[in-house]
């Protein structure tokens, strides 16, 4: 899925390149999804990883609770990205469609 997100945003951009408004739209767009797939695949992606290795039957540790908590604290920090993106696209289509 992620794969198909960027591809489009890439043949979103080749397609309307000529648009100077659309371009720098879709470029915020790309910037912000690029920035949000590299912090989920540098921190969140191995914390999930880690997390599935925990027994479900154990004891919560204070650890545990530390790691959830700091992932819970970034996630915050993390969505404002896919909305960047998410608006950003769709500023540039309905300025293209003007």
């Amino acid at each position: 899925m992620h794969a198909s997100i960027t591809l489009f945003i890439i043949l979103s951009l080749v397609m309307t390149w000529s648009d100077m408004t659309v371009r720098r739209l879709l470029l915020v767009a790309l910037v912000s999804y690029i920035l949000m797939r590299v912090w989920s695949f540098l921190f969140f992606i191995p914390e999930l990883l880690a997390f599935q290795k925990v027994p479900l039957n154990s004891a919560p540790s204070a650890e545990l609770a530390a790691r959830v908590s700091k992932w819970t604290f970034w996630t915050w920090f993390r969505e404002p990205l896919d909305i960047i993106s998410f608006l950003f696209s769709l500023l540039a289509l309905y300025w293209l469609r003007r």
